[in-house]
């Protein structure tokens, strides 16, 4: 699953499901509202996915919950 996701895609998906909201994730990355919007909205596109909800079951079913840092 990670293998099609961007370097950006996959700072977002791990700031969301620490569960940061928007405004600390655009601190973080340093980046604006509008990019944020853009990276989340590709990155639930590619997950199939439309809640934040949604993505903590996936870290879980393929493994990943070690890669949040």
């Amino acid at each position: 699953m990670l293998e099609v996701l961007t370097k950006n895609e996959q700072d977002v998906m791990n700031l969301l499901v620490q569960g940061r909201d928007f405004k600390n994730i655009t601190e973080f990355l340093a980046i604006d509202f509008n990019q944020y919007k853009i990276i989340k909205k590709s990155l639930f596109k590619k997950l199939n996915i439309k809640k934040v909800v949604e993505i903590l079951p996936l870290f879980i079913k393929h493994n990943m919950v070690d890669m949040l840092y």
